[in-house]
């Protein structure tokens, strides 16, 4: 325990790879299906190739049936697992609801995976990679991978899933920091990008509090406060820590444990030789100091420089269910602006500073538009109606050309910094704000 977090970091990625070196099989009978759709670009399945076959060759031992890998739109989703007879949800796709907006999702249930839209897009003319993508694509593929490890618990084909208990799948923390680790990892492995980490914010822009994200048994049973994004980065941390000190394939016994029918506290203890509550008080020490320390190291091993949160946000544990969690905080989500700290201390502040769900991409694209992009000089309107504050003749703003297109709001200006500013207008999810082609 007593490491940075780039030490911790390094340690966990030294025994996955030296551990995944001896199990891997290049020559496995288990294949990915590949099926791609625009606005998914040609220029980008050898990427997909690359993380698909590699996941699949990693875990080979583990797996017991191919992996039907799918990416393109959410309506190409439902037609390929129509067209193949693959198992689906109530609503003909693999994600367990309507998906409304796809710009920034993917999903791995129903024994299938969703790795998103595209890995990028054009910008010039040219194809590049979105980085981000690639990493959830690879945190849908390991869904599968443990659903196939643990099949109790895969989401619409299991017999049972739930944090209540702690049954079949085990609690939020421990399946999504799985996906973020190893998304992150997985991509280093195959030769592709470094690891990488974030920095968790609620809804306001500001940053969560480290008390809060080392509490795993609170984040366990409340979830998603901060609507989902604290499970994903403490679970992460809590997969570099088992990792680093226990390696690889006693963690993916927990899900074989799993599948034996073992609750997760009884699972987890089986293969880590330690207490669930002993590892949730390491973890909480552990994780307190490094995120005082600015041990987050944000987009690199190494840590950029931040502002960390005052206090606890003020609905951690004492704000009842239902209650107004903003009442008297003028810095709340209510708030129009981002957190004025987070932008100054941030050069991405338009992919840095805002949710997670929102999937603003680092490398912003712009439309010949000719308004200013520091986040200062954006006008901040309250309401689509006073868009003229901003300038006139505007019908809108679009974070990115593809979100635009599939919006059907031709006449939005793109502006991914705008749109990042003005993202509280954006009801409906789709990427696109104060169009009168695509009103939310």
């Amino acid at each position: 325990m007593d490491v940075s977090r780039e030490e911790l970091i390094e340690t966990a990625l030294y025994k996955l790879f030296k551990d995944l070196d001896g199990i891997r099989n290049d020559d496995c009978k288990i294949k990915p299906l590949i099926y791609t759709s625009e606005p998914f670009l040609d220029e980008h399945l050898p990427l997909l190739e690359t993380i698909s076959y590699g996941m699949v060759q990693a875990f080979c031992s583990y797996l017991t049936q191919d992996i039907p890998v799918i990416a393109g739109r959410y309506e190409f989703v439902k037609e390929v697992l129509a067209s193949e007879g693959l198992p689906t949800d109530d609503f003909g796709g693999n994600c367990g609801n309507e998906v409304i907006q796809d710009f920034a999702s993917g999903c791995a249930a129903f024994g299938s995976v969703w790795t998103g839209i595209q890995l990028g897009s054009i910008r010039e003319g040219s194809a590049f990679v979105e980085e981000r993508r690639l990493t959830i694509a690879a945190h849908e593929l390991m869904h599968n991978i443990h659903d196939q490890i643990n099949p109790r618990g895969e989401p619409g084909l299991g017999s049972c899933r739930g944090p209540s208990n702690f049954s079949c799948a085990g609690p939020v923390w421990f399946y999504e920091g799985a996906g973020e680790f190893f998304g992150r990892a997985m991509t280093q492995y195959l030769g592709l990008q470094n690891y990488a980490t974030f920095v968790p914010n609620d809804r306001s822009g500001y940053f969560l509090a480290g008390e809060y994200l080392s509490d795993l048994d609170f984040l366990t049973t409340r979830r998603n406060k901060a609507f989902g994004v604290e499970n994903y980065y403490s679970g992460q941390i809590a997969m570099e820590l088992l990792i680093a000190n226990r390696g690889l394939l006693p963690v993916l016994e927990i899900w074989e444990n799993l599948d034996r029918g073992l609750p997760f506290p009884e699972a987890f203890s089986d293969s880590i030789g330690l207490s669930l509550d002993s590892f949730y008080d390491i973890f909480a020490t552990f994780h307190n100091r490094i995120y005082a320390e600015a041990g987050y190291c944000e987009g690199k091993i190494g840590c950029d420089p931040w502002t960390p949160p005052t206090a606890l946000p003020d609905w951690y544990a004492t704000i009842p269910e239902g209650a107004n969690q903003n009442e008297g905080n003028p810095n709340g989500p209510s708030s129009n602006r981002l957190d004025e700290s987070c932008v100054e201390a941030n050069e991405l502040w338009w992919s840095r500073c805002t949710e997670l769900e929102y999937g603003i991409p680092d490398n912003p694209e712009n439309g010949d538009h000719g308004y200013p992009l520091d986040y200062q000089r954006i006008t901040k309107i309250d309401s689509c109606s006073e868009i003229e504050l901003i300038g006139f003749n505007l019908d809108g703003w679009a974070v990115t050309f593809d979100a635009r297109e599939k919006a059907g709001a031709s006449r939005a200006t793109v502006s991914t910094q705008y749109y990042a500013a003005l993202r509280y207008l954006d009801a409906n999810l789709d990427g696109v704000v104060c169009s009168s082609q695509a009103p939310d």
